[in-house]
């Protein structure tokens, strides 16, 4: 049974080898304009290639972008293009927040040719938003992170006080009631 396992183990490896070798590396890159402003649309390039330079037409790209929020950078994906006969695929973007940014755009690869990723940095200059694009504030958008602290730390200090004066007072009446059980029953035995 061990030896038949390890044979299976041996073949998928050497399948799973095979399929890596097989599927030729792509090569991506990724142009982004050379200058972005907050609220004008902006586009990014991409170009899809094979590893001998030929463009690789029909395939899907999928373009993100990191956008920050309070003191934490998320990754969004901002959208999705096919590549024409040049190997090209390009994304209208309209940036709503300034600022340094990461594009970034992935290929998933296909059964003959490998997955690949390209990066890089942009600036978004400050610009004018149009009030129908300019993103939504949040409902309490006075509420960030080092206000929730401030709020929530008194909240979370007066409760383990009224905690604690509760187990005072009922150490306390428990103390009373012994007392009062020990008076009571030194009263009865000296009657």
């Amino acid at each position: 049974m061990r030896q038949l396992l390890m044979t299976a183990l041996v073949a998928a490896l050497g399948a799973a080898l095979a399929l890596a070798h097989a599927q030729a590396p792509a090569q991506l890159t990724l142009l982004p304009p050379d200058a972005m402003v907050q609220g004008e649309e902006a586009t990014l390039l991409a170009t899809l290639t094979d590893a001998a330079g030929e463009p690789l037409a029909g395939e899907t790209l999928t373009f993100f972008a990191t956008l920050p929020f309070f003191d934490y950078v998320s990754v969004v994906e901002i959208g999705t293009a096919r590549t024409d006969f040049r190997g090209e695929a390009s994304l209208a973007y309209t940036p709503t927040v300034d600022g340094a940014r990461t594009f970034s755009v992935a290929y998933a690869g296909a059964a003959d040719t490998a997955a690949a990723t390209a990066s890089q940095r942009a600036r978004v200059a400050e610009g004018y938003l149009d009030p129908v694009s300019a993103p939504k504030p949040a409902v309490l958008s006075w509420l960030t992170r080092g206000r929730a602290t401030a709020l929530l730390l008194p909240a979370i200090l007066g409760v383990w006080v009224v905690f604690g004066y509760a187990l005072f007072q009922m150490a306390r009446i428990s103390n009373e009631g012994r007392q009062l059980a020990a008076t009571a029953s030194g009263t009865e035995a000296g009657a």
